[in-house]
């Protein structure tokens, strides 16, 4: 089978999780099926590149792929991620045009719904298979975050209203086009089904990346070094984590925290101004931003994973790498979202409001810590190995050409 992908920019951040799931599709792309890329940067190529048949370059600048207020010909209140059809240059167009004829797929995979300006013309240019990798549902994304907004927040509720309707618009027009949609959970599927008009809906998850977790983890050796630690991981860009961020912070001003002398360290791309200026008059946080490596601050046992999240979509990869490094989890229904935890066995699933005792009593007992750990890290090891993302795609690929 050739498969054609369509990717998104390019490094990709280890601490950004969609940008994980689509760096794993590309190894399992070019590692099971006869693999063309195009990716839409002037950059060095990424990971597993090499392994493709071939690789095509369409720059950021002949996209636009700049917020638009205007789309698919319907007026749209507010601004959206989302870049559209009329949008695709002369040239990017003529580009794309020749790269298909060239390399002849029977599938070609988008990985994430920005590129839906591509589907009309690959509609027209070729009989392949076209599937979309959706990732989260920007439709449902915004309506999480509007559920957590106090109604004082007139002008934020309006604004995430808008989105959440012209994000479920534009989803509908983009996936007239495409024969099937990849989402990470099945709770995605079925709302996605219930108002797009795309054919099919596969289930294809979130899973470990093998290069970033350990190889083996001893769960009942001596403590490491130092007392225990607290961690978060995740793009603060996006309002949920964000939002959960600063929950955290507010959690750790609380005395109680405090006289344990336990400290929090959150990682990963874009913290915002509100968590900084938060942070600079906290001695026990350090925001220490994208990290190279993981596993140096994901400790085994005695890094406890605290994610309070109250908004977002789709299956948490921040919650399965923390799990997978061998940290106790402790986290709310929301970050265990898709992940078939049983609380108190795997982690420990509450209340965003309600993390403080849970969290004392982590501290306080290292044998607690040990067996959330290793029950955490069976889960997910066994249910959200790589090889499920392998077997979930060959599944799909699958019905597809029956």
């Amino acid at each position: 089978m050739n498969v054609l992908y369509l990717m998104s920019e390019w490094p990709l951040p280890a601490t950004a999780g969609a940008r994980v799931h689509d760096k794993l599709m590309l190894r399992c792309l070019t590692t099971q099926y006869s693999a063309d890329v195009v990716y839409w940067d002037l950059r060095p190529g990424p990971e597993h590149v090499d392994r493709a048949r071939s690789v095509n370059i369409l720059p950021f600048h002949q996209m636009n792929r700049g917020e638009r207020a205007l789309s698919l010909g319907r007026l749209v209140l507010t601004k959206t991620p989302y870049p559209t059809a009329q949008f695709l240059s002369e040239a990017a167009r003529a580009r794309l045009t020749r790269i298909v004829a060239e390399t002849k797929p029977d599938v070609v995979v988008l990985s994430c719904v920005e590129l839906g300006v591509t589907l009309p013309l690959l509609r027209k240019l070729t009989h392949a298979k076209l599937v979309v990798d959706v990732h989260d549902l920007q439709a449902e994304r915004y309506r999480s975050i509007l559920h957590t907004l106090p109604r004082s927040d007139v002008l934020g509720r309006l604004k995430h209203l808008l989105a959440m309707r012209s994000c479920a618009i534009i989803e509908h027009d983009l996936y007239r086009n495409a024969d099937l949609a990849w989402v990470l959970k099945d709770e995605d599927a079925h709302e996605l089904r219930s108002y797009a008009s795309v054919p099919k809906v596969d289930v294809v998850p979130n899973v470990v990346d093998p290069d970033a977790v350990p190889a083996s983890l001893a769960f009942d050796g001596r403590a490491s070094e130092g007392s225990p630690t607290s961690v978060y991981l995740g793009n603060y860009s996006g309002a949920p984590n964000e939002q959960c961020a600063l929950r955290l912070l507010e959690l750790f001003r609380q005395a109680k925290i405090q006289e344990t002398g336990l400290h929090l360290k959150l990682l990963g791309i874009h913290p915002t101004a509100a968590m900084k200026r938060q942070a600079s008059t906290m001695n026990n946080v350090t925001i220490l931003g994208e990290v190279e490596r993981l596993a140096d601050h994901l400790r085994p046992v005695d890094a406890i994973f605290v994610a309070p999240l109250v908004s977002g979509g789709g299956v948490k990869r921040k919650v399965i790498e923390g799990m997978m490094h061998g940290c106790p989890m402790l986290t709310t229904p929301i970050g265990a979202e898709g992940l078939e935890l049983t609380t108190g066995e795997h982690a420990i699933v509450t209340g965003a409001d309600e993390m403080e005792a849970p969290l004392l009593r982590l501290v306080a007992s290292r044998s607690e810590r040990v067996r959330l750990a290793r029950a955490g890290y069976e889960h997910v090891a066994q249910r959200f190995g790589y090889q499920r993302l392998v077997k979930s795609v060959a599944a799909s690929f699958d019905g597809l050409s029956n």
